[in-house]
């Protein structure tokens, strides 16, 4: 099991590896708020690199031709410094995937992992990145029924933003995590209604 507490702008999470164990071998880790926010994406399968590389990377599969996701990694990496690691690069593009940032040029019909795509160049692509960051976040955080941290949250997101602007992104998550969530009880009721 997984408690939260707080003391000032440190979280600290208890956890027990083992049910069977006894209250009093509990095991606990501070970390920051920051950190603790980093799992939460990872638990959503969304792993940040540096936004310096990111950028990077971005750059360079803009302006590749249309590439199968197989080739991309390969092509990438021949076009960086050696400090680059495919992983990086992996990481790269699982965040543009999720960001919606790839499109397909033409109809294909070929298999999913031979289909050509394309990283589409747009100049607010950090804060369609951030936006994504956001949903996933505001979604762990409303899971374990937390307050979420402004402050905390602007320094997890790539971009740099006014209090105004923030808030602004941290409402449009929030109107789409709401959506989402009024789009599965209508199936769930439809579901329900059916099975009368």
């Amino acid at each position: 099991s997984l408690s939260l507490g707080e003391d000032g702008y440190t979280w600290y999470v208890s956890y027990l590896p083992n049910i069977d164990q006894s209250a009093q071998q509990y095991e606990s880790e501070i970390i920051t708020i920051d950190d603790l926010y980093r799992r939460f994406l990872r638990k959503k399968g969304f792993r940040l690199i540096p936004k310096d590389l990111l950028v990077n990377i971005y750059n360079i599969a803009t302006e590749l031709e249309p590439i199968s996701k197989n080739e991309l990694v390969d092509e990438i990496l021949s076009r960086t410094s050696e400090e680059v690691t495919s992983t990086d690069i992996r990481k790269a593009i699982s965040i543009f995937w999720k960001a919606r940032l790839f499109s397909f040029p033409e109809s294909q019909d070929t298999e999913v992992e031979d289909r050509l795509l394309k990283l589409n160049k747009k100049d607010d692509f950090i804060r369609i990145i951030d936006g994504t960051i956001l949903i996933r976040l505001l979604h762990s955080i409303s899971e374990v029924d937390a307050e979420y941290d402004t402050e905390a949250i602007s320094r997890i997101l790539y971009g740099d933003y006014t209090d105004e602007q923030l808030g602004e992104l941290i409402n449009e998550a929030r109107d789409h995590i709401q959506q989402q969530n009024d789009k599965q009880n209508s199936i769930d009721n439809e579901e329900s209604g059916e099975n009368l």
